[in-house]
């Protein structure tokens, strides 16, 4: 009986001693980190379980995919760290730079397969070696091959100053670009369909190695591809 009596005492106080806990924790007051080489804010907004909106505007950000590692960033108050893939920080969340896009558009871009099956991100979205980096890098071995993001028209296919051998897609209101391949498969003109191969990768043009470099354009000016990869 009297195990029956402390319990029922001691309960209630563990309970509310817990709620109190929680909401201490979600007032915190807000908290700063580092940008590590190869953040952007897609990603630091899903470790902290925010959202690009609101750290963009906590740190004065006007281009939510211009960072740079070793930046130091303020996480709004409330935000705790939460394991990534969680529902609260979905993968479809859209960054504030694209959020005029139509829904046909970001429907499709969320649709994007992969431009390389097996590759791996090696160089991100953002400012490198204090200069633009207007894609990403995708690491593969010479003779990969690349494949259509999504169906369209090749309006370029040749030689581009930097790029190597580059293939540009038009897919209706954006567009797609493949550098620094080895060897072209399509020409200007041509329809292709999603996961067609266009290229085999190389290290052509301004390239410290083999890799793929991809760059998506919406709008005429270039976006993070990676989230809408699953990068």
């Amino acid at each position: 009986m009297q195990n029956c009596r402390w319990n029922r005492l001691i309960l209630p106080l563990l309970l509310a001693l817990a709620i109190w806990a929680e909401g201490a924790m979600a007032s915190r007051g807000p908290s700063v980190i580092r940008v590590q080489a190869g953040d952007c804010l897609w990603k630091i907004a899903r470790r902290y379980g925010t959202t690009v909106v609101d750290l963009a505007q906590a740190n004065g950000i006007k281009n939510p995919h211009c960072i740079l590692a070793g930046q130091k960033l303020l996480i709004p108050a409330g935000n705790r760290q939460r394991k990534m893939g969680s529902t609260y920080a979905s993968r479809s969340y859209v960054s504030p730079a694209v959020r005029t896009i139509s829904p046909p558009v970001l429907r499709s871009l969320q649709a994007m397969v992969k431009p390389v099956a097996q590759g791996r991100l090696s160089s991100g979205y953002g400012m490198r070696w204090g200069r633009m980096h207007r894609g990403i890098d995708l690491a593969c071995p010479v003779g990969t091959p690349v494949r259509a993001v999504a169906a369209g028209q090749v309006v370029s296919a040749g030689w581009c100053r930097g790029y190597g051998w580059l293939v540009e897609l038009d897919h209706g209101q954006w567009r797609t670009r493949y550098a620094h391949n080895s060897r072209l498969l399509v020409r200007t003109g041509d329809r292709v369909e999603v996961n067609q191969p266009i290229a085999l990768s190389g290290a052509t043009g301004r390239a410290t190695g083999p890799h793929l470099h991809f760059e998506v354009i919406v709008q005429g000016r270039t976006i993070n591809p990676a989230p809408y990869l699953n990068l």
